[in-house]
């Protein structure tokens, strides 16, 4: 009938689209995509490791009192400004962050640190016009005389320098605040410069810029033309530099490099929040072992009934045989009793369900049957949506069909 054969279509046309987008391979996934979503952050507040914990670079800062400092004795905000052309920049907001910065592992000068509530401040961010920045692809490369832009907000106080002028150290910028109770009288004045990339090493990038980057963009972003985040900045070369052509040239780490570390740091933070059994196996996934497969850790049996003496992948790989013939014998046995459409909707629901139910194991666990329902429950529930769906449109077909016969009959 005219409805069974809509009903049909529907179903063939229908494909499962989940909501956090295609399906993707276990090794794929982002370390903290396995974390418990209460303790996963969605975002990085990324700067320069000498800039959040000063006290661990005592080459850059030699301040006595500097050496007492520790962790806990400091407190970390980030601040957002009204940038207002015209008038003096007015904080609007001071967002907490968690007091636990985590610093790269091969004392690059890098560290991340993350918001305390962060969906509650997220929504302030945006609310302020704030949105997140993303790291530039590492599919895309950098080409020399390329243009970036470093962002951030210059100190202004009597007396300002360039940073490479505050202390005697290559490359990075200083304070010259010398007792600890000295009242920070700095003015921050948002500061944006150009410049163009001329030296590449594996860990850092300089830029040639038309005046030296001033204090305060140590830990800022460096652009791409895109607003994708290309580097981070360490500081400058010094102005008496003995090569004149690298004299005051903005250094900062690639994006690359930022990305390897952020890699490593949540894998780091994943390992201190899920039990060791289960880092286990995400790091078996993550390296593109099967759950199944040898040297990877399964709670529960993994054999059946009739197995006993086998391995447990021995084991599955039969259980997989023998689905795989009672799945053949199923769909010779339909081709009896139903039309090649039929056959084909109920083929392309059978093998989404499996590749639905595989998914689900391989990213989330769980008990099998009880995955198995839950598919078979959406697949339902979805196929019903469709029929009322078909019926619906079919019966409103057939009303203005009357309805268009009836006003022939008048019109006769």
């Amino acid at each position: 009938s005219a409805h069974d054969r809509a009903v049909r279509k529907l179903r063939q046309h229908y494909a499962r689209t989940p909501a956090g987008g295609p399906p993707r391979h276990p090794k794929d996934l982002g370390w903290l995509e396995f974390c418990p979503t209460q303790h996963r952050p969605t975002v990085h507040v990324v700067s320069a490791s000498h800039v959040i914990s000063p006290w661990q670079w005592p080459n850059y800062y030699q301040q006595d009192w500097l050496k007492q400092v520790r962790l806990e004795h400091c407190s970390y905000t980030l601040d957002v400004f009204d940038t207002a052309e015209g008038a003096p920049p007015q904080s609007l907001a001071k967002l907490p962050l968690n007091p636990y910065p985590i610093h790269h592992p091969s004392d690059m000068d890098v560290a991340i640190m993350h918001l305390q509530g962060e969906d509650s401040a997220l929504k302030t961010l945006r609310s302020l016009g704030v949105e997140p920045l993303h790291l530039r692809s590492d599919d895309r490369e950098f080409e020399k005389d390329q243009t970036v832009y470093f962002e951030g907000f210059e100190v202004a106080q009597e007396a300002a320098e360039p940073m490479a002028a505050m202390d005697a150290v290559p490359g990075k910028g200083g304070t010259n605040k010398t007792s600890q109770t000295e009242d920070d009288t700095r003015v921050f004045i948002p500061f944006t410069e150009s410049g163009k990339l001329f030296y590449a090493s594996p860990e850092r990038f300089l830029a040639k810029t038309d005046r030296p980057l001033p204090e305060g963009l140590c830990g800022g972003p460096t652009l791409d033309a895109e607003g994708n985040v290309a580097g981070v900045v360490e500081g400058i070369v010094p102005l008496n530099h003995d090569d004149e052509r690298l004299a005051g040239a903005a250094a900062f780490l690639p994006s690359p490099v930022l990305r390897e570390f952020i890699n490593w740091a949540e894998r780091a933070m994943l390992q201190k929040i899920v039990p060791e059994q289960l880092f286990t196996k995400i790091v078996d996934l993550k390296d593109g072992k099967a759950l199944n497969e040898e040297g990877t850790t399964i709670s529960g049996p993994t054999s059946m009934p009739g197995d006993a003496g086998k391995s447990g992948t021995e084991a599955m790989g039969e259980q997989g045989e023998n689905l795989q013939l009672a799945y053949e014998e199923m769909m010779a046995s339909l081709s009896t009793t139903h039309t090649p459409e039929q056959v084909t909707a109920i083929q392309a629901t059978v093998e989404r369900e499996q590749q639905e139910v595989m998914d689900i194991m391989s990213t989330e666990g769980g008990d099998l049957e009880e995955v198995i329902t839950r598919v078979r429950a959406r697949t339902r529930a979805k196929q019903e949506e469709i029929y009322r769906e078909a019926k619906e449109t079919i019966q409103d077909a057939e009303i203005i069909s009357e309805r268009t016969d009836d006003d022939e009959e008048k019109k006769a």
